[in-house]
């Protein structure tokens, strides 16, 4: 071989080896397969109730044992495709543990309600639980899953380990544990001593309740304020105050910390990279974020989102969002007193509580 055609023949070597790792960019820029969106599967698309919708499917398969229930009036039993033995009680049954469970305090078996039932207490419920109409359960049971069509009472000291969902209204006793996903079309109430993950209905309700006057329109109504006409943006380096009965117009951010006396009006977003405190009774049209810790006050009605990166305490008498205008809470610590109303998702990270 020549020492032209050698030269040619190592360059042409080492041309090749360098085109090596572009192949695939090649092949792709040639082909295009890759231009289509990312496919995200519907279980992982972030919707709080996507693990009661595939239970729900998943329980379609029972739905002709339930109406042999129904009709026989017997509690049936049976095997599922993948093992799992199963009941099916039948409305009004409240012979549902075997003496093998009864002794044990633990039900291993799927348990189908075909009506209305009455749970025991004290029980452990290590596969999971689906009612057909309205459940309820005595103090102190233990639940892995809970899926109810109608709505669900669950006494004092219950725990939920990994997520609960009622198709009505959901009840929480006092000094329970919820854990994971919990979530109900209408309504959630949490009692006093209750422990959260993430919770989401159109309203949630934590502790007790007094009678309140429904909200009045303000000068911070969304249809009146930041809906109608774009707000200014205020930049601020260092502190912030709001003094009390203020009122401030925009979208605030500051470096430092940022107060909000009682009674102000906010017709806009607070955000600092701060502590942030709201008084009592502050109207505030936007979002409230906080990159440390987030106080808000009594009384305090908000509409947008409530942010913050460690936690937020929120005092009795707060409104958060509104039923047509449902909101996001989100920290990694959240202290809800009682007497606290929220529309939408109430989401601690690592722990939330009722007290």
């Amino acid at each position: 071989m020549s020492p032209l055609l050698h030269q040619l023949a190592w360059f042409a070597l080492t041309f090749s080896w360098m085109l090596l790792p572009l192949l695939p960019s090649i092949v792709e820029l040639a082909k295009k397969r890759d231009v289509e969106p990312l496919f995200v599967a519907n279980d992982h698309d972030g919707n709080i109730r996507n693990f009661a919708f595939g239970c729900k499917q998943f329980m379609q398969k029972l739905q002709h044992v339930v109406r042999e229930s129904l009709e026989k009036g017997q509690t049936l039993t049976g095997v599922l495709p993948n093992g799992d033995e199963y009941v099916v009680l039948a409305p009004g049954d409240r012979n549902m543990l075997t003496e093998e469970e009864a002794a044990s305090s633990a039900v291993q078996r799927v348990l189908v309600s075909a009506g209305p039932a009455d749970l025991p207490a004290g029980i452990l419920f290590a596969k999971e639980v689906y009612g057909n109409a309205a459940l309820r359960s005595g103090a102190g049971s233990i639940f892995r899953t809970l899926l109810c069509e109608g709505d669900i009472e669950l006494e004092s000291d219950t725990v939920v380990l990994r997520w609960v969902h009622a198709e009505g209204k959901l009840v929480v006793g006092p000094n329970s544990t919820v854990h994971g996903r919990t979530s109900a079309e209408h309504l959630i109430e949490l009692g006093i001593g209750c422990r959260f993950d993430r919770v989401h209905a159109p309203t949630i309700r934590f502790g007790v309740i007094p009678p309140t006057v429904p909200d009045a329109p303000s000068p911070a109504d969304p249809a009146q304020s930041s809906v109608d006409r774009p707000l200014r943006r205020t930049l601020v380096q260092g502190d912030f105050d709001i003094p009390a009965g203020g009122h401030f117009e925009g979208n605030l951010v500051a470096t430092g910390m940022v107060r909000v006396g009682r009674g102000a009006t906010v017709v806009g977003s607070l955000k600092s990279n701060n502590n942030l405190y709201l008084e009592g009774s502050v109207d505030l049209d936007g979002a409230v974020v906080s990159s440390e810790n987030l106080n808000i006050g009594d009384h305090c009605r908000i509409r947008g989102p409530v942010l913050a990166e460690r936690e937020i305490t929120i005092s009795s008498g707060t409104r958060l969002g509104r039923p047509a205008q449902p909101t996001t809470v989100s920290a990694t610590r959240i202290h809800v007193f009682s007497g606290v109303v929220a529309h939408g998702t109430v989401w601690a990270k690592e722990e939330g509580w009722v007290g």
